[in-house]
């Protein structure tokens, strides 16, 4: 079976030493971002998340990509449209 490549979005809430406390997720970014929730003491970032896998052997490989990433952490790199809608989320956090 081949691999298939998908895109989750999340939304990680953040503590003051960069720890995830909570998250939301959803395959579309529009349902989660900007954050629908505040998590006390936390500040919201958005993630973008790149798997890997199929339905037989599951999820082979996830990696996670945030504003000014070139790669995800897994090494591959981040497509335009996703950097640009991850620098986007960034831009409009900041005016919050």
């Amino acid at each position: 079976m081949t691999n298939n490549i998908s895109y989750e979005w999340c939304a990680e809430f953040v503590d003051e030493y960069d720890d995830i406390q909570e998250t939301d997720s959803s395959t579309n970014k529009a349902d989660i971002w900007p954050p629908k929730f505040e998590v006390e003491n936390c500040k919201a970032r958005l993630s973008c998340a790149r798997i890997l896998g199929d339905d037989v052997n599951g999820i082979q490989e996830r990696g996670y990509a945030y504003a000014g990433d070139e790669t995800f952490s897994t090494g591959q790199k981040v497509p335009p449209q996703i950097k640009k809608q991850l620098q986007a989320a960034k831009k409009i956090k900041e005016s919050i």
